[in-house]
C-alpha cells in the first residue's frame, strides 16, 4: 500500500507543479503565452484535482473528520475555485488564438484570472503542507 500512496502522491504533485507554474508565469507575464499553456495548464490541473480525490479517498476514513481534515479541505476547494476561474478563461484563450477581438483585453482578462488562481494556488499549498500541524 505504501508504493501506491507514494504513486499517487508523485501523480499529484508533479501535475500540481506544472499548474502552478504556469499559473504565475502566465499572471506575471500579462497573460503572454496563454495560447500554448493555458489548455495543457488546465489538464494539469484536472489531473491534480481528480488524483487529490483519489488520495482524500484512501487516506481519510469515511465519517471521521479532524480539525487536519477542515484544513486540508479548504485547500482542497481553494485548487478547484482556481481550476474553474481558469477555464473560465478559455474562451479568451480561443479568441486570441483565433486572433479575435481586442486582444489586448483579452490578456488583460486572462492575467487577472491567472493572479487570482496564483492567490488561490497559494491556499492550496499552504493548507497541504501544514494541514498535519492543525
Amino acid at each position: 500500500m505504501q508504493w501506491f500512496l507514494g504513486t499517487l502522491t508523485a501523480l499529484h504533485v508533479v501535475p500540481a507543479l506544472f499548474w502552478a507554474g504556469t499559473t504565475f508565469g502566465m499572471a506575471r507575464m500579462a497573460g503572454e503565452g496563454a495560447e500554448r499553456m493555458a489548455f495543457p495548464q488546465i489538464g494539469s490541473a484536472a489531473v491534480t484535482i481528480v488524483v487529490g480525490a483519489v488520495l482524500w479517498h484512501f487516506t481519510h476514513p469515511a465519517g471521521v473528520r479532524t480539525s487536519s481534515d477542515t484544513v486540508l479541505a479548504v485547500g482542497a476547494a481553494s485548487a478547484v475555485v482556481a481550476a474553474g476561474l481558469q477555464a473560465s478563461a478559455l474562451p479568451a484563450v480561443r479568441r486570441l488564438q483565433r486572433g479575435e477581438g481586442d486582444l489586448q483585453a483579452q490578456r488583460r482578462r486572462i492575467a487577472l484570472i491567472q493572479r487570482i488562481g496564483g492567490v488561490l494556488i497559494v491556499v492550496a499549498a499552504i493548507c497541504m503542507v501544514t494541514f498535519r500541524r492543525f
